[in-house]
């Protein structure tokens, strides 16, 4: 069986974003925020695309890029890496970036290395960067809160504190034709009631896949 852990995340973590509460957020106000309150903090937006998720009642969602040079600073790693932010109802539901990463950058970070993928990511804090630097401040919690995993790839979810939630995937397959290296997928941060406080009540699950 073969899992497409791309659309899994995004439409995962964007539906926690219509069922859930919003944060009260000490810092920069980015979830449940307007575009003219985005491009205060992050310019204005370059690009526009819309398209909807869910089946019985498909949502709207307008996605928003915007300039990522302040992005590429805070992750030299990853150079070609593009900044995203999805709306709901004009509202920010969900804060993304692409790494841009093709083989030559994947062998970098994980080529003549026994660590795996998920291990390096917590290791160069890239889930904790992303955070500060979306949100002005640091994150105050880093909690496992779900993973997915088969031969063809891996999801992560990770709770950082104040209510959200860092989703993520590893794609074992894609890259095998060229450096064997594991290729990363986009790192995206929402919200959700499960990563809220208290924060001894979140309870780690995890699914096992096949291939």
């Amino acid at each position: 069986m073969k899992i497409t852990l791309p659309l899994f995340c995004t439409s995962f973590s964007l539906l926690l974003g219509w069922m859930q509460p919003l944060p009260a957020i000490a810092g920069r106000y980015v979830f449940n925020q307007t575009p003219e309150t985005i491009e205060k903090s992050f310019g204005r937006y370059w690009t526009k695309k819309t398209f909807f998720v869910g089946d019985d009642r498909p949502k709207q969602i307008i996605q928003l890029t915007y300039s990522p040079t302040g992005l590429r600073r805070t992750f030299p790693e990853f150079p070609n890496a593009t900044l995203r932010m999805n709306y709901s109802n004009n509202r920010v539901v969900e804060v993304s970036f692409l790494p841009g990463n093709g083989p030559e950058t994947s062998a970098k970070l994980f080529n003549a290395s026994l660590q795996s993928p998920s291990e390096i990511i917590q290791k160069k804090a890239i889930e904790a960067r992303f955070f500060r630097y979306i949100l002005g401040y640091n994150s105050g919690l880093y909690k496992p809160l779900h993973y997915t995993g088969g031969n063809s790839g891996e999801s992560f979810s990770t709770c950082l504190g104040d209510g959200v939630v860092s989703d993520y995937f590893i794609d074992n397959l894609t890259n095998q034709t060229t450096t064997g290296e594991p290729l990363i997928g986009s790192f995206s941060l929402s919200y959700t009631t499960e990563c809220s406080r208290p924060y001894d009540k979140i309870k780690f699950t995890q699914d096992l896949l096949g291939g």
